[in-house]
């Protein structure tokens, strides 16, 4: 894997961070600040694009139909669900999009990825399992991590009340719901599932403790970038000490890690990267893993922005990222 060069910062997000200093704080302080902060984000974000995610369901023009369910698997701990489909339904099985939001295993809820849910069952038509796992410091790992595996048992075994296609799974997630999907992914893998999973969706995955990071791949971005807005290097140590606190060196708890050194056969991935994102590599070395082992991989850096970008859903990277992931999401399955 070559090593990237340090880029210049894109110039809106300059200009973002120029008018919002507090943007650069945004996953700093303790874990009650972090979730006030996020939730006042989002809803300040929902207001700015026309959107009221409190009543998901309350137009009837909506064309996206919500309801809850729980998600259960081999006796493990229920795992709250929101599924999202397209309300004009015939008798088709729909091809399927789990999510597992981010927010360094400490913050994030249903709403944290609503409008990517939303833009792939209107998009793309899939149904859409958006994963409500367990959060630290309440609930430590490998919590998280049995949640997702969970799901994605869940889903599998229940393909006919869900009305899905099971052989037309893909699994998403974003920052810690990237290392959430990809280490719940290795397991059922590695499990001799009935059914393996489509494909794998990752943007800017955290998918290795500083620590045990492989050597055999360069990892300069959480010095390039230590200090980089929103994310900073202690502020991702901070994430794993929280969640992951006397086990955080737990190889299921570092999926890159992990296959490097036990790989087992995973679908086709697809890889977004944040250029000045502490984590860059991570996701970097990951995909130089997979195509090592024979995966097909598609990995896009989006130059001169920070972890988080797709956050300010209005500016022209984070656009381009959900086009290319919603792009990207129909051809795995196609």
């Amino acid at each position: 894997m070559a090593s990237v060069e340090t880029q210049t910062r894109d110039e809106e997000y300059e200009r973002l961070f120029r008018a919002n200093p507090t943007l650069h704080a945004l996953l700093k302080g303790d874990v009650v600040e972090l979730r006030e902060r996020t939730a006042a984000l989002k809803s300040a974000q929902a207001a700015s694009v026309g959107a009221n995610p409190q009543s998901a369901n309350a137009a009837n023009t909506d064309p996206v139909e919500i309801r809850d369910d729980t998600a259960t698997a081999n006796g493990a701990a229920p795992v709250p669900v929101r599924l999202y489909s397209p309300k004009d339904v015939n008798d088709e099985l729909f091809p399927v999009f789990v999510i597992f939001h981010g927010g360094g295993w400490v913050v994030g809820d249903f709403l944290s990825e609503d409008r990517l849910a939303r833009k792939a069952v209107i998009d793309c038509r899939f149904l859409v399992v958006n994963a409500d796992y367990r959060l630290a410091p309440e609930h430590l790992f490998p919590a998280a991590h049995d949640d997702g595996v969970t799901v994605l048992r869940w889903i599998v075994s229940n393909a006919d009340t869900l009305k899905i296609d099971r052989t037309k799974i893909v699994v998403y997630g974003n920052s810690a719901g990237a290392n959430i999907a990809a280490a719940a992914l290795q397991t059922y893998s590695a499990d001799a599932p009935p059914v393996p999973i489509a494909g794998q969706i990752l943007r800017i995955p955290a998918l290795s403790h500083p620590s045990t990071f492989p050597t055999r791949w360069p990892n300069e971005s959480m010095t390039l970038y230590a200090d980089a807005p929103i994310l900073g290097a202690d502020d991702m140590r901070r994430f794993y000490d929280i969640y992951g606190g006397e086990r955080q060196l737990d190889k299921r708890l570092s999926p890159l890690v992990t296959f490097a050194e036990h790989p087992v056969e995973l679908p086709p991935a697809v890889i977004q990267v944040a250029g000045m994102d502490p984590l860059r590599d991570d996701g970097l070395a990951y995909a130089a893993a997979l195509r090592e082992a024979g995966v097909k991989v598609k990995c896009t850096v989006y130059p001169g922005v920070p972890h988080g970008f797709t956050t300010f859903v209005t500016l022209a990277a984070a656009k381009r990222a959900e086009e290319e992931l919603l792009t990207e999401l129909k051809a795995l399955v196609a």
